[in-house]
């Protein structure tokens, strides 16, 4: 459990360090204008397109996970990230910064992309707590960077500035680092009783993980060294087939893929003329290999887990001479570096473009960051129009972020305790959102306006948190990364209508009225998307079955 909190924490590390540096955008705007002497126009494209790249950057992102693992790819988007930055302190025009900033912007987008997909492998339960403290690094690093940033621009000047934020954003790499493999951890003692002919005995094993189970017996009848796999029961939904040998090597069949068992035994016969009873001791080593049990999008190192078996003994006294055997034995799980079944790598990822609930969770996703951004954007400036002072603008830029970091926090045990699930819980918050626009409109005070505000604030920061496990929960496991990656693909070509959006109605209305009646608007379409998404899934789920069995959907 320490170990999964401790991977949250990293997340929230490096969303802190390197999404937190997208927060500096209007400083090193305003900084570069003045050191490299270009227009408006030509200083903002490598902001404008650096925040394209990070959300395009998704397919891409998913792919090289897929391929390569969650870990490794994140590690490269920070050092990419890094590096992009950190040369800025080489440039002498605008142009070298334009492509320096490509750099930079797919570095982030592939370094925080999977940083969820990561941790829906590690949380099976608290998931969107999980994400809460994950999403926490925007609130942190919005918070400390940009006053750290202007002190280094009056020190340092632009490429200071720069080459010091790219050695900020290179502390992400030790918290990638940190983003280990999950390792199944609990136990379950089962018994299972075994009988044939020549013998009676009961086996305790102990699991661990539970998804690993195995039994093999090894019987050792006057003498002979003959190795029988019986048939068990089955254990947690997994079932052994088993096949007789005079091998050393045996072959054994689950679920999972086919196992290659090596034993070696040893025995002692004891035939006491006394009495017409057969004692066998036996003992063994059991090394169990399978080729087909990795079930993350990540590549594992190779990790041992040990099965303890231990077996009662019940000496038969009977004139058939029945055989007991005592088994003390320990058997070896290796788990290799290979994929899972449930994870699709390569280019077979990228089927999930195909899948109509994808590009559902996807428009909503991107819907909300649109809203998130757009709207803070222009916030200050119609809190301006409204006729409050200038003195009180800055409310309406601290405890906006405050809130919503309290929101990510504090609001993921609603999904995770079980009092609602994430489309309910999202619908909700997406009602609110639409009724937030609506008070943005017809509220004019200060008290009344920060209300609003605020309310907004702690309702996105409760939303986002459950956007992952939405994935999870209606996503196939084998397309998850590649899902998590993309989920923010249309948030690009949404970014390129806000300029004209704004212009249109600040400009032809003369008031942002209108604007959030839209943004309004958008929210409730995204209250009956979320709405229907389990019933989407269902009917996707029920045709693919019917198309597996050869009826026509």
């Amino acid at each position: 459990m320490h170990n999964k909190w401790l991977i949250a924490v990293a997340c929230c590390w490096i969303n802190a360090l390197i999404l937190g540096t997208d927060r500096l955008s209007p400083l090193l705007f305003v900084a570069c204008l003045e050191r490299y002497g270009a227009d408006r126009g030509i200083t903002l494209f490598p902001f404008i397109l650096c925040s394209l790249l990070m959300n395009l950057s998704g397919p891409l992102t998913g792919y090289l996970g897929a391929k390569f693992g969650s870990k490794s790819v994140t590690i490269a988007g920070c050092f990419m990230a890094a590096f992009g930055v950190s040369a800025c302190f080489f440039a002498e025009d605008i142009l070298a910064i334009n492509l320096l900033f490509v750099i930079y912007g797919l570095g982030v987008g592939i370094g925080s992309s999977l940083l969820p997909a990561i941790l829906s492998l590690h949380f099976h339960e608290n998931l969107t707590m999980a994400i809460g403290i994950s999403y926490v690094g925007f609130s942190i690093g919005g918070a400390i960077l940009p006053p750290v940033a202007s002190v280094l621009l009056n020190t340092y000047g632009v490429s200071g500035t720069l080459l010091i934020v790219g050695a900020i954003v290179l502390n992400t790499i030790p918290g990638a680092m940190l983003l280990g493999n999950p390792v199944e951890s609990t136990q379950q003692n089962v018994e299972i009783e075994d009988s044939s002919p020549t013998t009676n005995d009961t086996t305790k094993i102990e699991q661990d993980p539970p998804n690993s189970s195995f039994v093999a017996d090894t019987i050792i009848i006057n003498g002979s060294s003959d190795q029988h796999l019986e048939p068990t029961s089955k254990l947690e939904g997994i079932t052994n087939k088993a096949y007789e040998t005079n091998s050393e090597d045996a072959l054994s069949s689950n679920n999972f893929g086919l196992l290659r068992v090596k034993r070696r035994t040893s025995s002692v016969l004891d035939e006491t003329p006394e009495t017409p009873v057969l004692v066998s001791y036996t003992t063994g080593d059991s090394a169990l290999t399978t080729s087909k049990f990795d079930r993350r999008p990540s590549r594992r190192p190779s990790s041992v887990f040990e099965i303890t078996l231990a077996t009662s003994v019940y000496l038969q006294h009977d004139s058939s001479k029945r055989v007991s055997v005592l088994h003390v034995g320990k058997s070896i799980l290796s788990k290799p570096e290979n994929r899972s079944e449930t994870q699709e790598s390569g280019l077979g990822s990228f089927q999930i473009f195909c899948d109509l609930v994808f590009w559902v969770i996807c428009f909503i996703q991107s819907a909300f960051m649109f809203y998130v951004k757009v709207g803070g954007f222009v916030l200050i400036d119609y809190v301006r129009d409204k006729g409050i002072e200038q003195d009180k603008e800055i409310f309406f830029l601290v405890f906006p972020a405050i809130v919503g970091m309290f929101g990510r926090l504090f609001m993921g045990f609603v999904v995770d305790l079980g009092f609602m699930s994430e489309t309910s819980f999202c619908s909700l918050g997406f009602l609110l959102l639409s009724l937030t626009c609506c008070m943005m409109v017809w509220f004019s005070t200060f008290r009344l306006m920060l209300f609003a505000a605020l309310t907004s604030a702690f309702v996105s920061g409760s939303v986002i948190i459950t956007f992952p496990g939405m994935i999870v929960s209606f996503i196939d496991p084998k397309h998850r990364t590649m899902a998590m990656a993309s989920r923010l693909i249309l948030f690009a070509p949404m970014g390129c209508t806000v300029s004209p959006s704004i212009a249109f109605f600040r400009d032809t209305f003369f008031s942002y009225n209108g604007f959030f009646y839209v943004l309004g608007f958008f929210n409730g379409v995204c209250v009956l998307l979320t709405y229907f998404i389990p019933h989407l899934a269902r009917r996707r789920d029920t045709k693919k079955k019917l198309k597996e069995n050869g009826l026509n959907p």
